[in-house]
């Protein structure tokens, strides 16, 4: 994503390469508090 920010194939309007895994990770760190909580509780 890095380079192609660099090369300009991102803007305002079309930003989805950058906005999908963003979205990806936070669910991911989202489910990591879930699973520790539930080991935790258990």
């Amino acid at each position: 994503a890095t380079v192609r920010a660099f090369r300009g194939h991102f803007t305002p309007e079309h930003h989805h390469g950058v906005e999908i895994p963003g979205i990806y990770w936070h669910f991911v760190d989202v489910m990591w508090i879930v699973v520790y909580a539930s080991i935790y509780l258990l």
